[in-house]
């Protein structure tokens, strides 16, 4: 059973690796 908690956790360690590498070539998310 997934809880409402841990996709949003998810969600944003997605969103953080993603500004991680999007940083890396100047364009923020």
């Amino acid at each position: 059973m997934f809880s409402s908690e841990k996709v949003v956790l998810f969600l944003i360690a997605i969103n953080e690796g993603f500004s991680v590498m999007s940083g890396a070539t100047g364009s923020g998310l």
